[in-house]
């Protein structure tokens, strides 16, 4: 993708505006912040599509999507715990592509305060690394988690609606009063 951007380039005539766009591209696709994404979403979205086209099985059931989603958060809180790992893959992602290894210093704002006002250092953090991590990393998998955390639950609660009918309960009369429970829970909705 970034050869064929330098083909561009070099050889299209370009307005100024595209040809600005193009260097911005270039310059991004270069950057050890994009090698850095791509290392983190390639291992995140691995994950997830490995359990998404198992979950997508006709002959799927309930107890093993819980297994399956239960099995995927586990994955996705492992990625999350790995951060200093994926972030040494990706230094060696870029080093032999020659892009650079560490991640761009941008400028700090200044935000305003009170003359009585206590400065917060709750949320500071000294390196563009631990910035990324924090501000970044966790918060995009957090959410990831989030999701799909969600999902577990409503796949549990269907699952324990339904639970009766597998039960291997000699005692009739339990699997008779779940079902009329999920009946009249059915009529509600």
């Amino acid at each position: 993708m970034l050869a064929a951007l330098k083909h561009a380039l070099e050889n299209l005539d370009l307005t100024s505006e595209q040809l600005s766009q193009a260097r911005a591209l270039e310059k991004w696709l270069s950057s050890f912040e994009f090698v850095l994404l791509i290392t983190i979403w390639y291992k995140t979205l691995a994950a997830v599509n490995d359990v998404s086209r198992l979950l997508q099985s006709e002959a799927i059931t309930i107890d093993d999507e819980l297994f399956l989603i239960g099995q995927q958060l586990e994955d996705l809180k492992r990625i999350r715990g790995s951060w200093s790992q994926i972030f040494q893959e990706a230094i060696a992602l870029a080093g032999p592509l020659g892009f650079e290894t560490e991640l761009a210093t941008k400028r700090k704002r200044k935000s305003k305060r009170f003359h009585d006002e206590i400065s917060n250092t709750a949320h500071f953090h000294d390196s563009q690394i631990k910035k990324f991590e924090v501000n970044i990393f966790n918060i995009g998998l957090d959410s990831l988690i989030q999701q799909i955390n969600s999902r577990f639950e409503a796949s549990r609660m269907v699952g324990d609606m339904f639970s009766f009918i597998w039960l291997d309960n000699d005692d009739l009369s339990i699997q008779e009063n779940k079902a009329r429970e999920l009946a009249r829970i059915i009529r509600e909705i």
